[in-house]
Formats: structure tokens, sequence, C-alpha cells
């Protein structure tokens, strides 16, 4: 088994963790107590998918500004913005790939944030939705933008950032702005 550089970085950490106490079930850092677990109804909103159609891979099905379940996360994300995936990083390990993602988010966003990330990362692995787009296009995804659903999660290594990414169009502007209860007109400060 052939094992990367932060696979290895990784192992040393644990094992260093392991000589320190070990892992518990709960979050080990006060960064996450406040942030709600990964699982239920919020794994439905926030299913780590980059919408098919959205990059051209699909033109089934309805509008993205259609979906039943846009109105649910606009109310439930934390981030409701334009945003730009930065880079693409890919790390093999054996036969599995996973890639990295990292995220730039627009301004201003469609409505008023309850983060204040300019950046961050989300892990993109097999078992994800996201991972069939990912893999077929790879770095080809740097520089296109989506409207971004973005909720952070209680992780055993910090906050967890969970998404959903649509069509950057604005047809869903315009349908995040009527559910907001916003005018084209309202600006969402910077």
């Amino acid at each position: 088994m052939a094992l990367t550089r932060r696979t290895l970085m990784t192992l040393g950490g644990a094992t260093l963790l392991g000589a320190c106490g070990g892992q518990s079930d709960e979050p080990e850092t006060p960064s996450v107590a406040n942030l709600p677990r990964y699982e239920g109804q919020l794994v439905y909103l926030f299913d780590d998918q980059i919408a098919s159609a959205a990059v051209g891979m699909s033109l089934d099905g309805a509008s993205a500004a259609e979906d039943p379940l846009l109105a649910p996360r606009v109310d439930t994300s934390e981030l409701v913005a334009r945003v730009r995936i930065q880079t693409v990083t890919m790390d093999v390990v054996g036969a599995i790939r996973r890639y990295t993602l990292t995220v730039q988010v627009g301004r201003p966003p469609l409505i008023r944030p309850k983060m204040e990330e300019t950046s961050f990362d989300v892990e993109v692995g097999p078992e994800q939705p996201a991972y069939r787009v990912t893999e077929r296009l790879g770095t080809d995804l740097r520089g296109r933008t989506f409207v971004g659903f973005v909720r952070r999660f209680a992780g055993r290594r910090g906050p967890e950032y969970h998404f959903h990414f649509t069509a950057d169009v604005e047809e869903v502007h315009e349908a995040i702005r009527q559910h907001a209860g916003l005018s084209a007109l309202d600006a969402v400060p910077a």
C-alpha cells in the first residue's frame, strides 16, 4: 500500500494523540461547541453535491430555482453566496482519490452570512455526491462559480464544511432573494 506524505503526517498525528490520551466521540476543539452534528435532515440539505447541470453535465431535471430544497437551504445555511473554486488538489492513497476544493466566497453574499470566512476547504471523497463531478472535471473546476449553500458542522478535528453548489444564474439569485424577502435593490454589506 502506497502512503502519501499527508497520510504519514496524519498517522503520526494520530499516534501522538493516542499517546496523549486518545480520541473521544465528542468534538475535541472548543470552536465546534456550538455547531450541530452532521445528521438527520441536514445531511439532505447540505449533501456535498455539485449540481451536474451547473457544470453542463446534465440538462435533465427542474430548474435550480425550482428546487424544493432551495427554501430550507436558504433558511438553514450559514452562507448563501456566489462561490468560486479557487484550487483543486488530489491526494491518492492506493487506488482511492480524494480531492480538496478551496472555495472562495464572493462578495457581497446573496443574503447576510452567519459565518465570516472568505475562503474554506471542502473534502470530496468517493462516498460523496460531488465526487462524480469532481473526478470528471478535476482541475477544470478551478475558476468555476456556483451559488453555494454552506454550513459548518462539528467534526473531530474542528469545523467541517458541508455544502450544496448549484447553478450561478440570475434565476437562482432571484429565487433566493424572494424567499429571503429581499428585493434586487437590497444591498447586503460586503
